[in-house]
């Protein structure tokens, strides 16, 4: 237990000494960690030990990298090739620590045992040597690291991620670093450039996630044009966020968002465009102009539409930038979207841009969209609203809703004489007075459902029966989300003696209005009257 514990000290040391640390500490630390007297380490032993520079490593049998290095250096000049020479086995960390630090520290070597022991170690995510060295933006560890051991820039973490990815984030200020690395900015700017040439600057994780996806993901415009100037993909599809163009809309990083579109961005792409198997992750990626337009980005969507983008095209479940703007009252957004001739006609779920304006109270959004919608729909719509429709409002999932706590008093025999009371003061020709003196807009519908609400009343306590249906119905137009429009039309219905329609507006009533266990207790009561009889 005790080599263990000892041997676990000495990883975590050479870990600190990637991130932070120089050369010679590297080397003190690893020959520290060959030291433990551990089975784990025997494999890192061969039978004779050599040092052996890392421009000798390739040639080594006993490293295991008998193909070498030899043009897999990109992110060095040749400047940067170690000189001849070999240090005798027994010379003392002190010699060494001497030559580590000479002027050019490219000079700096390792023996083929300490090589061994770096390629392999890895902590409990499975960050080897490089990621942690590229988190730190240690130039001087991970130039070395990777001009001899060129197969850990595609070594991968738990995530799949491989180092430049580490590298990507010690540059933003949105980073993973924990402060304690020295590093300038332009040395780590050094490293990412480093990586990019060994690990490819289209890398990309287990969920499809590339380092330009990362950038654009933490916001850093610097990154951004260094992955794009080096041709990263800028239209490669993750099921975890869409396209790069996707992190910057969903963001709201315009500096990004712009340069996407300088360097060829495609606001059209999709899950099927772009040969990426569609499953419940890609759900949650809506085209970037449908995002925007359910966002209320306007110059968002103004500069897609400009670049392109197809005001048509449909999230997973079929929504179109119109549909949202529509839904949640985006007027010059709606605006913007006819002006390039999106189609007002498309329906998700059997609903169009009209019918979600109106349901969820976007009377300006909807008087706009009523010259472009097909008058067939209109009619329809206007007919639904009137409940007709023999169907519960669970489909409609409006964002709008105001929920009208209400009673069945006039519903309740034990209310008669309050009615007739009412009656009398609700007198028909206040109500028509009332109604001609309230103004007509979207601004004015709930006070103007309100009172054709009382008319309907009135004109039910004086038998006139085609009357008060009428007033129902137009109370229920103007308002199809208050309760209690649906019990006046439920009332009408049954003192008419039409027991069917009675109990649909009766729970149309309860639909409405879920919460009210008392309206719940009366269809049930009502419902179990008529079906016994």
């Amino acid at each position: 237990m005790d080599n263990l514990d000892k041997l676990t000290s000495c990883v975590s040391q050479v870990l600190k000494v990637c991130f932070s640390g120089t050369l010679v500490e590297l080397k003190e630390s690893i020959q520290k960690l060959l030291e433990v007297d551990d089975p784990e380490l025997n494999k890192f032993r061969p039978k004779s030990v050599e040092k052996v520079k890392r421009k000798d490593v390739g040639t080594h049998t006993g490293s295991g990298r008998e193909n070498g290095v030899e043009g897999k250096d990109r992110g060095l000049n040749s400047g940067d090739e170690a000189s001849a020479g070999v240090n005798s086995s027994n010379s003392s960390t002190a010699d060494t620590a001497s030559k580590c630090t000479s002027v050019d520290r490219d000079e700096t070597y390792f023996t083929s045992l300490e090589l061994s022991a770096l390629e392999f170690i890895r902590d409990s995510k499975k960050h080897c040597v490089a990621h942690i060295a590229a988190a730190g933006g240690n130039l001087e560890v991970l130039k070395t690291l990777l001009r001899s051991l060129p197969n850990l820039a595609h070594v991968e973490d738990e995530n799949g991620e491989n180092s430049l990815f580490y590298s990507i984030r010690s540059l933003s200020d949105h980073g993973e670093g924990d402060g304690t690395s020295t590093s300038s900015s332009a040395s780590k700017m050094d490293c990412l450039i480093l990586l990019i040439g060994h690990c490819g600057v289209n890398s990309v994780n287990k969920d499809g996630v590339s380092a330009l996806h990362a950038a654009c993901e933490l916001g850093d415009v610097r990154t951004v044009k260094v992955l794009l100037e080096r041709k990263a993909n800028v239209n490669l599809y993750s099921d975890h966020l869409g396209t790069p163009l996707n992190v910057s809309v969903a963001r709201g990083y315009h500096d990004i968002f712009e340069l996407l579109l300088e360097n060829g961005a495609d606001p059209n792409v999709t899950p099927s465009s772009s040969n990426v198997g569609v499953g419940k992750l890609a759900r949650r990626c809506p085209p970037p102009i449908v995002f925007a337009a359910s966002t209320g980005q306007l110059e968002i969507v103004k500069k897609l539409l400009e670049k392109g983008a197809n005001p048509d095209i449909a999230d997973y479940e079929g929504w179109t930038a119109l549909h949202c703007a529509s839904e949640l009252g985006y007027l010059e957004i709606v605006k913007l979207l006819i002006l390039y001739k999106a189609n007002p006609n498309i329906k998700t779920d059997e609903k169009n841009a009209y019918y979600l304006a109106v349901y969820n109270g976007n009377l300006e959004v909807a008087e706009y969209l009523k010259e472009y919608t097909n008058p067939s729909d209109v009619i329809e719509f206007i007919h639904m609203s009137k409940g007709n429709m023999d169907s519960d409002d669970e489909h409609i999932n409006g964002k709008h809703e105001n929920k009208v706590d209400l009673k069945e008093e006039e519903l309740d025999d034990n209310k008669k004489e309050e009615y007739r009371k009412l009656v009398n003061e609700s007198k028909d020709s206040g109500n028509q007075l009332a109604l001609s003196l309230c103004p007509i807009g979207p601004n004015f519908n709930e006070l103007r459902s309100i009172l054709y609400s009382n008319r309907s009343f009135t004109n039910l306590k004086l038998k006139r029966y085609e009357e008060a249906l009428e007033d129902s119905q137009q109370s229920i137009k103007l308002n199809p989300n208050w309760s209690k429009a649906y019990l006046r039309m439920a009332s009408v219905y049954r003192d008419m003696g039409e027991i069917v329609d009675y109990l649909h507006n009766l729970f149309q009533a309860f639909v409405k209005d879920s919460e009210n266990t008392e309206l719940k207790k009366l269809f049930q009561k009502e419902f179990n009257k008529y079906r016994a009889s």
